[in-house]
């Protein structure tokens, strides 16, 4: 509770300014006050549950996308390192992630690749659709068994706060 509350008082005492900058950082603790909101909203334990029960095959779907990730960065880095149509955007794997990961989530601002790229972003589209179904999948079976085992309990899941 004080920490959230904290940063309003460091601003008031330093007075008028750019003290912003100077507290933004204690600004973000304010978001360690939602951990704790799982006692307020049931959502979040229902979440807890499903990560529980889920928390194995969600993990590794998300170390298979990190993999694959790096995995299509270098590639594109490879392939299109020496393309003049990109300002750089592949120049090396750094840039290379950052783009693959706008690539990844459905922004293709760049699309003069080169026909070994534009295959390589084929076969990309392919995989990480197929790989963002298995977690979007098990989260809804998951939600649904959650569920299901409520209210075969008498524990209603609660809509709105009533």
């Amino acid at each position: 509770d004080v920490l959230s509350i904290l940063p309003f008082y460091i601003d008031a005492a330093m007075g008028p300014g750019d003290s912003v900058e100077n507290t933004t950082g204690l600004r973000a603790l304010r978001l360690l006050y939602l951990l704790r909101a799982d006692k307020y909203i049931e959502a979040f334990s229902v979440f807890s549950e499903v990560w529980s029960q889920y928390k194995g095959i969600l993990t590794y779907t998300g170390l298979v996308a990190f993999i694959l990730w790096i995995m299509v960065a270098s590639l594109f880095w490879y392939l299109e390192k020496d393309n003049p149509n990109h300002d750089g955007a592949f120049g090396n794997v750094p840039n290379s992630l950052f783009m693959t990961a706008v690539l990844m989530g459905g922004e293709w601002a760049r699309v003069d690749f080169t026909p070994t790229g534009k295959i390589l972003g084929v076969f990309m589209c392919l995989i990480i659709i197929n790989l963002f179904a298995i977690p979007v999948g098990t989260l809804a079976s998951g939600f649904e068994q959650v569920a299901s085992k409520r209210v075969k309990a008498g524990r209603l899941i609660r809509y709105g706060g009533k």
